[in-house]
């Protein structure tokens, strides 16, 4: 909801929109864990109805005889002996409270299961949309979005479920508590009951807006620490030679304490109630005493009332407290929950099901006819009217001056990104959105900047292969093919050497060469690498584009290059320059 150009948040729409979001069996467990809460609420009340007849009967043993329930007990069991009517009492309220534990432990055991399960199944969501989205959705939004959307943004998630279930937990216990309370006294009981309720109230009318506010400054300076340090794993070498180190520190340094500050007020707000409860209550019931004479009932009745009330108080305090707590944390996760549901709930219709395609039938030729792309219909076109044919088994080069567009042309052909205007086609057979995972079947990618896995070399060149049924005599042939298979063979544990995080063991030519490697493996026809030898001396570079020419003839290859030494390899060569 926008107003005066501000969002506010309604607590029950951020519900149902969370709701919507859970699947079937969740949906079922929410619904176990709620009546749960009911039993939890009945055992809570029960126990203390028990402690009525067992007060009265403690201070006049007489007073059993009114009770009529306990009439038929004393009746059916024949007790005549005030001590084992006693017994009985004491027994039936000991077996009460015991079932009230154990509904309650099996609440707290469901409830925060179910609460963890939620988030897991959001953070499972959310990976899922992110890894569905075309290309150009992370062109759009920068990774440390991503990032909090995923790590951060999740976890308050967990907060508002936890929340909303303890809220109704406490919420039901507390009208059943109030309810025993009030039958056994039903004058001076709501009274005290109100003034504690407004109390509440007012104290979280003024705090809520204050938990709102802190809520939006906690989400704005997650993203901001996320987006410090991803910046300085990128920036790294820049940073320890220019001596950046404490330019950057004194920024999350800066968001840090704001987060942390903010997360101390929050819980601050949440606690300091029950601090002026506490008192309030002291001085509220010490002056309902004097005013209103409890001096004029007797002190049977005195004693009876204070012991019943003072037991309900302090079962039912905790509870309206709670509902204040996780009314505050509610309110202050608000604004991270409603960014996270408005993403899941956004562009549903670009998410791609993952299924098994068959490859598209890539014979003869590839075709661009006309074909422009604009990043944005407010920048200039980066590549305009470009019309080409390529054969199948032709190796084919792309040259051209730094931002001509060359990259961009490669992302089109292997369909990250959809040609604003123009089309590609495939042995006659336009690619669209409904075949372009057909299409990308027949390819394979060397980008500029190869990624590796923290695992094996192995397991880095058959990547996302089930690890049992890798093919090792292919992979060994294509790291030979790639002229790091010698390099491989030297380690200490060969094809099970781990790369380390982003292959830093490695240098960039080996981690180049072992891309490369993991390109070939996937036996495609078309394998389109973007500058992939950048990072090579000339001797590895001669002899990796003498392997690439000697490929399969079915298979083509089409690659960025800047060095014209070995435009001599390819078939052809083509200026991306010609089509500005």
């Amino acid at each position: 909801m926008i107003s005066n150009n501000k969002i506010t948040y309604a607590p029950l729409d951020i519900l149902r929109r969370t709701y919507s979001h859970l699947n079937f069996k969740r949906k079922k467990e929410l619904a176990t864990v709620l009546v749960l809460s009911i039993f939890s609420a009945l055992a809570e009340s029960i126990s203390i109805a028990m402690l009525i007849p067992f007060v009265n009967f403690f201070i006049n043993p007489e007073t059993y005889v009114l009770n009529s329930f306990f009439e038929n007990i004393i009746s059916l069991f024949n007790l005549k002996d005030k001590s084992e009517i006693l017994a009985i009492i004491i027994f039936i309220f000991i077996l009460i409270v015991l079932c009230s534990s154990f509904i309650r432990l099996k609440y707290n055991k469901l409830s925060n299961l179910l609460a963890e399960d939620i988030t897991s199944d959001f953070r499972i969501k959310i990976f899922s949309f992110l890894i569905n989205q075309d290309y150009n959705y992370f062109k759009k939004h920068g990774s440390n979005e991503l990032m909090s959307n995923f790590t951060l943004k999740t976890k308050t998630v967990m907060s508002l479920i936890f929340s909303t279930i303890n809220m109704l937990n406490s919420f039901l216990i507390s009208i059943a508590i109030i309810t025993i309370l009030i039958y056994n006294e039903p004058f001076y009981t709501p009274i005290i009951i109100t003034f504690i309720t407004l109390f509440f109230f007012v104290i979280y009318k003024i705090k809520s807006i204050s938990a709102l506010g802190l809520g939006e400054k906690i989400n704005k300076n997650q993203n901001r620490i996320v987006d410090v340090f991803e910046n300085s794993v990128g920036l790294l070498p820049e940073i320890i030679v220019y001596n950046l180190k404490n330019f950057y520190l004194s920024i999350l340094s800066k968001s840090s304490k704001i987060v942390a500050h903010s997360l101390a007020e929050a819980r601050t707000i949440g606690a300091a109630p029950r601090i002026y409860l506490e008192t309030f209550v002291i001085f509220f019931v010490l002056l309902f005493i004097y005013f209103l004479n409890f001096t004029d009932r007797k002190i049977e009745t005195n004693i009876s009332y204070l012991a019943i009330l003072a037991f309900g108080a302090q079962k039912c305090l905790p509870y309206i407290n709670n509902i204040y707590l996780n009314s505050i944390s509610f309110r202050a996760s608000t604004p991270a929950i409603y960014a996270f549901i408005n993403l899941l709930n956004k562009d549903k219709n670009q998410i791609i099901n993952d299924t098994d395609f068959d490859r598209l039938n890539f014979n003869n030729n590839l075709k661009i006819d006309n074909l422009s792309y604009q990043y944005d219909t407010q920048l200039p076109y980066v590549l305009k009217n470009i019309n080409l044919e390529i054969i199948k088994g032709e190796k084919i080069a792309i040259k051209g001056d730094t931002g001509s567009g060359k990259s961009t042309l490669i992302n089109i052909l292997s369909g990250l990104l959809t040609p604003t205007e123009g089309r590609i086609q495939i042995d006659g057979v336009k690619i669209d959105k409904n075949n372009i995972k057909n299409w990308q079947k027949n390819i394979s990618l060397v980008p500029q900047v190869v990624f590796l896995n923290n695992t094996t070399i192995l397991e880095n060149i058959a990547i996302a292969e089930n690890f049992s049924k890798i093919d090792v005599e292919r992979v060994k042939k294509c790291a030979t093919l790639a002229n790091i298979n010698n390099f491989i063979e030297k380690l200490p544990n060969k094809y099970n050497e781990k790369v380390g995080e982003r292959g830093t063991r490695f240098s960039g030519g080996q981690v180049q060469r072992i891309g490369i490697a993991r390109a070939l493996y996937r036996k495609s026809d078309l394998i389109i690498m973007d500058e992939p030898t950048n990072a090579l001396d000339k001797e590895t570079e001669s002899l990796i584009m003498q392997s690439l020419i000697k490929l399969d003839k079915k298979i083509t290859v089409i690659m960025i290059s800047h060095s014209s030494n070995y435009l001599k390899y390819f078939d052809k060569v083509i200026d991306i320059n010609m089509f500005k």
